[in-house]
């Protein structure tokens, strides 16, 4: 007859370890609260931040000069009588001139976009100084 192991008095204040899991039910649970832990640490940092008036980055700046599909280069804008113009985005004007046409093409004309360097842009000008002005004129 096998007798059961004695308890010591170390053992008091632990919680008792079912054998057949080893200790992994408690590993478990230590993972999911720290990762719950962490999550609302940031997502409160998010809320105050958020409340503060802290704005994300990307809406004053664009590290991929408007390569990124997730961050368009035109905003749709709603004149006065309804239409709907797209513009430049605000934060691409640093490297796009202001820009502003129908969302809808009348019938009858053409869009060109012009692609290129200073000389697309207008530099040191503006645009009235581009080889887009001119064509446009």
């Amino acid at each position: 007859m096998k007798r059961a192991p004695r308890k010591r008095s170390s053992d008091a204040g632990r919680p008792e370890v079912n054998p057949a899991t080893n200790g992994k039910l408690l590993r478990a649970k230590k993972l999911f609260f720290s990762l719950l832990t962490v999550g609302a640490f940031f997502g409160l940092l998010e809320v105050v931040l958020a409340g503060l008036g802290v704005d994300p980055p990307l809406r004053n700046i664009d590290p991929y000069v408007g390569f990124a599909s997730s961050i368009p280069l035109f905003d749709e804008q709603a004149d006065a009588d309804g239409r709907i113009r797209m513009a430049t985005a605000p934060n691409k004007r640093r490297w796009f001139n202001d820009q502003k046409f129908l969302k809808a093409k009348p019938a009858g004309t053409y869009r060109i976009f012009s692609l290129g360097g200073s000389t697309t842009y207008g530099r040191p000008y503006d645009d009235r100084g581009s080889f887009s002005g001119w064509l446009r004129e």
